[in-house]
């Protein structure tokens, strides 16, 4: 049986209380920088203007077959 190590972290105190309010300011503001610098290094082209018409016209066919389904059944 192989035993594993439990992770443990500390209860903030009061001296820790100040430092872990800023860093979550900055996690917030790291995550929107870290997002905007992937979508624009991915880029939005051709493809996923395509993938968008088609996940709208897949979106569109299933709402139209449900309101079929309840106007045939009326």
């Amino acid at each position: 049986m192989t035993s594993s190590a439990a992770i443990f972290t500390p209860l903030p105190t009061e001296d820790h209380e100040e430092e872990i309010e800023s860093q979550s300011v900055i996690t917030e503001k790291n995550t929107d920088q870290i997002l905007d610098g992937l979508l624009a290094k991915v880029g939005y082209g051709l493809f996923q203007k395509k993938l968008l018409v088609l996940c709208g016209f897949g979106w569109l066919a299933d709402n139209v077959s449900l309101y079929n389904y309840s106007v045939c059944m009326n």
